[in-house]
């Protein structure tokens, strides 16, 4: 096919135009984007070239656009060969993952600068329905949005920057109840969403999503040597997914380690979360971009790169709990409904639990309606606290899907003399439990490199029983500021190994009171746990925890009072709740502090 030419203006548009909608039909031919490892991919240029030609329509671009394509490589693992059907959607993600927006006519295409500041004019098409454009994320839509109760000013204030990132996103105040919308249609989209649930309107949940996981072709060995890299295009491999990293998330990816401290043979049906377990203990998150016909994922790293993901939307987080656990690293988000909770004064108090700001995220939308976004582990362990805590305020039990973390099964094994005869490192003890016990762990490069320093002081050869092995190697990790996080229980299992002071991106797995007990020889590993109370008040007894806490030098960050007068929620890891829950009781059965007093 002939190309069409380039049209590169230094300034032919004006900054905000309007236009009726123009579609931008599927081309009758596919397209093959290259992609890889460490061969020359394809640029955004030549991608976004071959794309007008498909659809009969010169490429308009300014210079600086022109340059910034050029200079944007493809991202893709692996080369993908899209089909007719899917040319659009795929195209328009590629350039959205990297900043870039698209506009079109009739008789053009236009693909303008991530700043919007070089001189290439925007043309924004009117559309009624935002959602049924979601999924072309570059492309530049105007929506005016009426509201039957919802206060816009104020909304519109308080969510302008939730939806953002290099392709901005417009709000105007057009009335009391009525907004218009400008920017790429995902964006729009998805604060359309938001604004419909603040207003009363239940949202429609993102569909066929899991399509973007195919079944794994067959299992996968994952060497414990191998970089993030390497693993990824693997997994790219054995499911059929094309993942896009971008060259600053690319170079984070070649330089992660996996993590383990032995290879592991995972596998077919246990590849996605296994995979995604790895990821998300070093810190990469996922999002899906596009489901059928190419999986299209972005794997993103929050601080590396401008790109805001877009979080898949789960209308229902109680039906979708078990197949939400098993995708840790991909990003949602979901709305919860608690009768009996004032979601105002809980979302404040919860939010020192969330560990990763710039992912996770609270937004109250009335006095008992929630709004979550995070990770898959952590959005199932956010909505399960936040359920939990609603029941029990209510005098009910939740019936949230509840998988309590394995209890490890001790195993004989024996700690090696180092050569030098010195005291062996903390991560020599964790790497001879590990391959005796079979039981898979990954640490972060930073809890790798201080466990390798610190020694644990047992003379050697020691031989540990299997009555004793899995409470020591907890008490060291523990005594030297390591704590362990339960990402994925069945088998294969993956414990993740992080220093207290870099607390997990997943949120603490929320336990019963029984089940504490029975973690009892798991003291580093991270939980939270619901302490209802009969004679105190929960703000109170939070308060007084914390001072006795600090005063005693031990962490209160994560004491939360919850539930109003039912209780305190407590998170930690479990050898710091048993002890907190121990205050707790003792002040409990004192009675407190008089009504008249407090």
């Amino acid at each position: 096919m002939k190309s069409l030419p380039i049209l590169v203006l230094a300034l032919a548009l004006s900054p905000r135009l309007h236009a009726q909608f123009a579609p931008l039909e599927e081309p009758n031919d596919g397209i093959v984007v290259r992609g890889g490892l460490h061969a020359a991919q394809a640029d955004l240029l030549h991608i976004a070239k071959e794309y007008a030609t498909l659809l009969g329509r010169p490429l308009v671009v300014s210079p600086d656009a022109e340059r910034m394509l050029g200079n944007t490589p493809s991202g893709l693992l692996r080369d993908a060969e899209v089909p007719a059907e899917g040319v659009n959607a795929f195209v328009q993600a590629l350039l959205a993952i990297n900043g870039f927006s698209l506009s079109a006519d009739e008789d053009f295409v236009a693909v303008h600068a991530p700043d919007h500041r070089s001189g290439d004019g925007q043309l924004f098409a009117r559309v009624e329905r935002p959602a049924d454009f979601a999924d072309r994320h570059a492309r530049l839509i105007e929506a005016e949005l009426h509201f039957e109760e919802l206060e816009v000013r104020q909304a519109v204030t308080s969510f302008r920057t939730l939806f953002g990132g290099p392709q901005s996103l417009f709000l105007r105040v057009t009335g009391d109840r009525s907004v218009s919308l400008q920017g790429p249609a995902g964006s729009v989209a998805r604060m359309e969403r938001l604004l419909r649930w603040i207003d009363g309107s239940p949202p429609a949940a993102s569909s066929d999503w899991e399509a973007a996981f195919p079944a794994a072709s067959s299992r996968m060995t994952i060497a414990a040597e191998a970089s993030l890299l390497e693993v990824l295009a693997s997994y790219a491999a054995v499911t059929g997914i094309q993942l896009h990293a971008g060259p600053a998330v690319r170079e984070k990816l070649a330089a992660a380690p996996t993590g383990l401290l032995r290879s592991v043979d995972v596998s077919a049906p246990a590849v996605h979360s296994f995979v995604e377990g790895l990821l998300c203990n070093q810190g990469f998150l996922l999002s899906v971009m596009t489901a059928e016909p190419v999986h299209l994922i972005a794997v993103f790293h929050p601080g590396s790169t401008a790109f805001r993901p877009a979080p898949l939307f789960l209308s229902d987080p109680v039906d979708s709990a078990e197949l939400v656990v098993e995708h840790p690293a991909v990003f949602f988000s979901t709305t919860l409904s608690l009768p009996n909770t004032d979601v105002r004064r809980l979302s404040t108090s919860l939010r020192t639990l969330l560990t990763d700001t710039r992912t996770a995220s609270l937004i109250a939308g009335g006095e008992h309606d929630l709004w979550l976004s995070a990770s898959g582990g952590a959005l199932a362990e956010m909505a399960q606290t936040f359920l939990t805590l609603d029941a029990a305020a209510g005098r009910e039990v939740s019936d949230y899907p509840r998988a309590a973390p394995s209890v490890a099964a001790g195993v004989d094994f024996v700690i090696p003399e180092p050569e030098d005869r010195s005291a062996p490192t903390v991560l020599d003890v964790l790497a001879a439990y590990a391959k005796a016990s079979g039981r898979n762990v990954s640490l972060t490069a930073e809890a790798a490199d201080a466990l390798a320093k610190a020694r644990a002081q047992i003379s050697t050869p020691h031989r540990v029983d299997a009555a004793s092995s899995h409470r020591l190697v907890e008490e060291i990790l523990c005594a030297n500021g390591a704590t362990t996080t339960a990402i994925r229980a069945a088998d294969p299992s993956l414990f993740a190994v992080r220093m207290a002071s870099r607390p997990a991106v997943s949120w603490p797995r929320l336990v019963t009171l029984e089940t504490l007990e029975e973690l009892e020889d798991s003291v580093s590993l991270m939980v939270t746990v619901y302490q209802p109370l009969e004679n105190m008040d929960a703000m109170l007894a939070s308060r007084r925890l914390r001072d006795l806490a600090q005063a005693g030098g031990r962490d209160a960050s994560r004491l939360v009072a919850a539930g109003g007068d039912g209780g305190l929620l407590v998170s930690g890891t479990v050898a710091s709740v048993q002890e907190h829950l121990r205050l707790i009781r003792e002040l409990d059965a004192a009675g407190g502090v008089p009504e008249e007093g407090r």
